[in-house]
């Protein structure tokens, strides 16, 4: 299945969210790596960017608790995904790859923060 990054991007934090098992948001940390500009690149050359990896949730649990993905980055503050008790009722999916490239996108075109 392709999606248009906009539409991938209207998921976040309201159906598409983070298992626990992830770890942070780690693509900024070596700013010289230039990881978000590479990203970025690709998308504008039609490049592919990769696939997703989701995993739909079971309807059967009650409460569970998931990451968010971060709409704000600062190199002067710690930048972590926020733990959050939630309703299963709205998560439909869980993250399991392309959470790097989906917080850089959100963070760059959605975001409060700056890359």
């Amino acid at each position: 299945m392709t999606e248009k990054v906009k539409d991938i991007l209207e998921k976040i934090n309201k159906s598409w969210y983070l298992p626990t098992l992830q770890r942070d948001y780690v693509w900024l940390k070596n700013s010289k790596q230039k990881k978000v500009e590479k990203l970025f690149d690709s998308l504008m050359l039609g490049y592919p960017i990769g696939q997703i990896v989701l995993w739909k949730t079971d309807k059967n649990i009650k409460d569970f608790t998931v990451y968010t993905f971060l709409n704000h980055f600062s190199y002067d503050e710690k930048n972590e995904s926020g733990g959050i008790s939630i309703n299963k009722t709205k998560v439909e999916y869980l993250i399991l790859d392309g959470q790097q490239r989906l917080t850089s996108l959100f963070i760059s075109l959605n975001g409060t923060g700056y890359i």
